[in-house]
C-alpha cells in the first residue's frame, strides 16, 4: 500500500505537469497548475501558486493512490494492472469533474477542457499502474501426483507462496 501511495503522490504531480503541457500543445488557456494552486490556497493559505499545487497534487495523489493500492491488491501483472487503471482513473476523474467541482465551482467547469485532464488522468493511472503492491502474492498450486500406494489414493496439496 506505501508503493501505491508513493506512487499515487508522484502520479499527481504528474497529472498537473502532463495536462498543463497538452493544455499548451492544444492552445488553451488553462493553467492547471495556477488551478490546482488556487484550490489549495483556498484550503490552507501558504506560499505560491506552484508550491501549493505541487503539495496539493501530492496530497490528493497520495490519498487516492492508497485507495487505488488497497482495491488492487490481487492484480499482480502488469498488463492487467494497466488496463484496469487505465479505465478508472479518467472514469474517476469524470465523475469527479461532474459531482464535485460542478457544484462547489460552476463557473470553472465551462472553462476546463477535457483532452488535458484526460491525458493527466490517463498519466497518474500509468504512474500507479507500474509499482506492484508488496503485499501481493503469486499462489501456485502444483499438479496433483498419484502416489502408488493402494491406501492413499491422493496425496494433499501443497501452495507454493513466493514474497
Amino acid at each position: 500500500m506505501l508503493a501505491t501511495m508513493a506512487a499515487g503522490a508522484i502520479g499527481g504531480v504528474v497529472f498537473l505537469f502532463v495536462a498543463r503541457s497538452v493544455a499548451w500543445l492544444h492552445a488553451g488557456s488553462v493553467d492547471t497548475v495556477a488551478l490546482a494552486g488556487h484550490a489549495a490556497q483556498r484550503i490552507v493559505p501558504a506560499g505560491d501558486l506552484l508550491q501549493s499545487a505541487v503539495v496539493f497534487a501530492l496530497a490528493s495523489g497520495a490519498v487516492f493512490g492508497a485507495f487505488a493500492g488497497l482495491l488492487t491488491l490481487r492484480l499482480t501483472r502488469i498488463a492487467a494492472r494497466v488496463l484496469f487503471f487505465a479505465v478508472l482513473v479518467p472514469a474517476v476523474w469524470i465523475l469527479i469533474q461532474a459531482f464535485v467541482i460542478r457544484p462547489l465551482a460552476p463557473w470553472t467547469v465551462d472553462g476546463l477542457p477535457f483532452t488535458p485532464f484526460l491525458a493527466g488522468s490517463l498519466a497518474y493511472a500509468l504512474c500507479v499502474a507500474l509499482v506492484r503492491p508488496i503485499g501481493a502474492v503469486d499462489v501456485k498450486i502444483p499438479k496433483r501426483q498419484r502416489m502408488l500406494d493402494d491406501d492413499d489414493d491422493e496425496e494433499p496439496v501443497r501452495l507454493v507462496i513466493r514474497r
